[in-house]
C-alpha cells in the first residue's frame, strides 16, 4: 500500500513544505481519514448518528487541519505541522516497516523540530 500511494505522499509532502502548484489560490486541508475525526449528522431526537439505508454514517463535517486559507500565501506553520504529524503518528499501522518512519510524538522532541510559535 505504501508503494500505491507514493506518488500522492510526494506531492502531499511538497504541499506540507510550502510548495504549491503554480495559480492555486483556495484553501488547503488536511483531513484525517479516521472514523474517531468524522462528525456525523446527528437525529434530533435520538441524538445517535444518522445512517443512510445501506447503515453508513450521514458525515456532517471532518476534523481537519488549514494549511492555507483562500486568497491567502501559505507561510509557515509550525504548530499545524506538529499537529499533522502527531495525527499521522498516532494513526499510521504499527508494523516493522513505520515504526521508524516518524521517529517520535514526544511533545519535547516535537518542539525542537517544529518551535511553538510565539
Amino acid at each position: 500500500m505504501l508503494l500505491s500511494h507514493e506518488g500522492a505522499a510526494t506531492n502531499m509532502y511538497d504541499v506540507v513544505k510550502g510548495k504549491l502548484p503554480r495559480g492555486l489560490n483556495g484553501g488547503v486541508r488536511v483531513v484525517l481519514n479516521n472514523r474517531d475525526n468524522t462528525i456525523a449528522w446527528a437525529d434530533p431526537d435520538t441524538k445517535k448518528p444518522m445512517k443512510t439505508s445501506q447503515g453508513d454514517i450521514i458525515v456532517k463535517d471532518f476534523t481537519y487541519l488549514t494549511f492555507k486559507k483562500e486568497g491567502k500565501s501559505m507561510g509557515p506553520e509550525s504548530d499545524v505541522l506538529r499537529q499533522l504529524l502527531a495525527w499521522i503518528a498516532d494513526n499510521v499501522p504499527k508494523t516493522r516497516l513505520t515504526k521508524d518512519m516518524l521517529g517520535t510524538t514526544d511533545p519535547d522532541i516535537l518542539d525542537n523540530m517544529y518551535p511553538k510559535k510565539t
